[in-house]
């Protein structure tokens, strides 16, 4: 999980993963215009050579691979427009791949909900409820919310005023009872 935070507070990575991404794009774009020979000559010289760094890697014992972060968001934009990217993934399972979109679907939700609840209110307005809500002991939530907005504050739920509010500790009747038969 500190991975993830550095990651997104680091704008170079950020940076470095868009500028990966865009050169990918281009890459596409200049193929987009190439014969077919020339493609399938190139696909084959690819695959050779990844055959190649594969066998090296199993024979040094190197069993997971370095990805960075512009690689993985290529693969999963390519997942979510190519329906055959399966057949093609090398060097990661679809898993993974499959596992990195969840990722990147969780990240977009937790930037998208970072600010939950009520916005706070100004300290100064929360004094004056506290205050109003003291030298006036009679006045409900409803009352005091009302009285601010006269005063030209920015109306707030009642719920909002009562949270606020001194909370009286008055004697419940019982006690209150009980006093007033001893007096």
């Amino acid at each position: 999980m500190s991975a993830l935070f550095a990651f997104l507070n680091s704008g170079a990575a950020v940076g470095a993963a868009i500028g990966e991404l865009l050169q990918y794009g281009w890459r596409f774009l200049k193929n987009m215009f190439l014969p077919k020979a020339v493609l399938a000559a190139r696909v084959l010289a690819a695959e050779s050579q990844l055959a190649l760094c594969r066998e090296r890697l199993e024979s040094q014992g190197v069993r997971r691979h370095r990805f960075s972060d512009g690689f993985r968001w290529f693969w999963v934009l390519l997942a979510g427009c190519w329906e055959d990217w399966q057949k093609y993934a090398r060097l990661m399972q679809p898993a993974t791949v499959k596992r990195w979109h969840e990722w990147g679907f969780r990240l977009f939700w937790r930037w998208k909900s970072r600010r939950p609840g009520r916005p706070a209110i100004a300290p100064q307005l929360r004094a004056l409820i506290r205050r109003m809500s003291r030298e006036n002991r009679l006045w409900g939530a409803q009352r005091i919310r009302d009285t601010i907005a006269l005063l030209g504050f920015p109306k707030l739920d009642v719920e909002t005023v009562r949270k606020y509010m001194v909370k009286r500790r008055d004697f419940p009747a019982t006690l209150q009872h009980l006093v007033e038969l001893l007096a």
